[in-house]
């Protein structure tokens, strides 16, 4: 039996403190490559558009890059070739939080390794919504509130245009502005929350063009799935600009779109944005606040037109923008990344070489529309056509190309019904919208309830006069797809 001390505590010594492992460090998510790469360029702006963290590590100004990157030190390799690094070790490389890495790898590839989803869980849905912008977002929430079986089919984030765009600020509700990317992601979360289903990085390219009642759909990576009634919210890109050395510079300091992303990584450069809407003011505004200088080109005369007043307030507030009218890109110049463009006045044709770091190009529009070439009708612009813009029962329409995707039945499509009965268009992708978020919005929540309307009272008598009156496709049957075109 052990004694007690009789020793005062105070006159104990005080026990040693157990030592404790430090913890390891917290493995993350590293991307290592140069910064002059196409390649990286869309990879960071994947990650960051999906809300994946990670940490970017430039191979030319991190000494430490090299042995991050898995090259032996002192290897030899194609240290300035596209693509390779030093010991050559292709690029970019992606380092997990586990270990493991992979080199040059696919944006699905990339993808998968960190978690995000792919592939549809289930073989049949009530609606698939492609493109996962405002109107394909606010359609999700919707469907999937009301009890719709939901599948957002988006080939790289969702948002859209308004998902990359520094901040909307007219959008209401929000008195002090807010950021695309929070906007799209809380309309995201909240249809995940009623159950909608995400699948990223794939889309359809193919589709069985007999099956109705439900449609039967083939993706990018061979998997197919079922669905009774399908939107299309694939929104709209930039135009290309058509100038030398233009193509070649592009993800090398030459983007498309806002450069939310990249903005810090332009501290101290020149910038130059192209484009006289509110993209274009709204990317100028936020990179003003990380470069030393950015100038806004503009074709026109004036912005009175094209672009909301508050932002001309916000351009004429920050000291270090500026707003060049009448001026075009002519060319632009550099080795491995942009070092110069060449601007043209459009009154005189005189040309200018300016140093520039970084080119955003936002002109014009374009829908993701390529595609539904011989399917569905468009105008001549390559816009859906839907609603009152088809035509009836067999009359080529007064808005598209003559005799292109007429209407088949002999009832009228519902509003944002196209050419293909039980295929609806909502958003930017559809003739004659005001391109806005708001407008996008309202029309993904006016979509749902003509998918519900169709599904009651149409879907079943549809298949089965687009079939001759005979008895309906078995769902299961395997008839050659049609290939849709990317």
């Amino acid at each position: 039996m052990s004694t007690p001390s009789t020793t005062p505590a105070a006159e104990r010594p005080a026990a040693a403190p157990r030592s404790r492992p430090a913890p390891p460090p917290a493995r993350r998510l590293r991307l290592v490559d140069r910064f002059a790469s196409p390649a990286g360029h869309d990879l960071r702006a994947f990650l960051t558009r999906n809300r994946v963290p990670f940490e970017w590590v430039d191979l030319d100004a991190d000494p430490l890059a090299r042995f991050l990157a898995g090259a032996a030190p002192g290897g030899a390799g194609a240290a300035g070739a596209a693509g390779v690094g030093p010991g050559g070790v292709r690029l970019p490389v992606l380092l997990l939080p586990d270990g493991s890495r992979l080199e040059a790898p696919t944006l699905l590839e990339a993808a998968r390794a960190v978690g995000l989803p792919t592939r549809p869980a289930r073989p049949e849905y009530d609606l698939t919504i492609v493109g996962g912008g405002p109107a394909g977002l606010t359609a999700a929430v919707y469907a999937a509130s009301e009890g719709l079986r939901t599948v957002v089919l988006e080939r790289e984030a969702p948002g859209g245009q308004a998902g990359a765009s520094a901040r909307i600020e007219n959008y209401p509700g929000f008195p002090q502005g807010i950021g695309g990317l929070e906007l799209t992601e809380r309309a995201a979360e909240q249809a995940r929350r009623f159950g909608a289903e995400f699948v990223l990085v794939n889309e359809v390219t193919g589709a069985d063009p007999a099956a109705r009642a439900p449609f039967r759909l083939r993706l990018l990576d061979g998997a197919e799935l079922r669905s009774h009634a399908l939107l299309v919210a694939t929104g709209v890109a930039y135009r290309l600009l058509e100038a030398p050395g233009v193509s070649e510079l592009t993800g090398r300091g030459v983007c498309y779109g806002s450069t939310v992303g990249e903005a810090s990584l332009y501290r101290g450069g020149d910038v130059f944005v192209v484009g006289g809407g509110n993209a274009a003011g709204q990317a100028a505004v936020h990179l003003a606040k990380h470069a030393a200088r950015v100038t806004l080109l503009v074709r026109g005369d004036s912005l009175a037109e094209s672009m909301s007043a508050y932002l001309l307030r916000e351009l004429a507030g920050a000291a270090n923008l500026t707003v060049r009218y009448g001026t075009e890109v002519a060319a632009a110049q550099g080795h491995e990344r942009l070092e110069a463009l060449v601007l043209r006045d459009r009154a005189t044709g005189a040309e200018t070489r300016v140093p520039a770091a970084g080119l955003a190009l936002m002109i014009g529009q374009r829908p993701h529309t390529a595609w539904a070439e011989g399917l569905l009708a468009r105008d001549a612009q390559g816009f859906l056509l839907t609603g009152p813009d088809l035509a009836a029962q067999g009359r080529p329409s007064d808005v598209g190309p003559a005799g292109a995707g007429a209407w088949p039945l002999t009832r009228a499509p519902l509003f944002l019904e196209t050419s293909v009965p039980g295929v609806f268009a909502a958003g930017d992708v559809r003739h004659g919208t005001p391109k806005r978020v708001a407008s996008a919005v309202g029309e993904g929540a006016m979509a749902v309830q003509l998918v519900h309307r169709y599904l009651a009272e149409y879907a079943v008598a549809d298949a089965r006069a687009l079939a001759g009156s005979g008895p309906l496709q078995d769902p299961d049957a395997r008839a050659p797809f049609l290939h849709l075109a990317a």
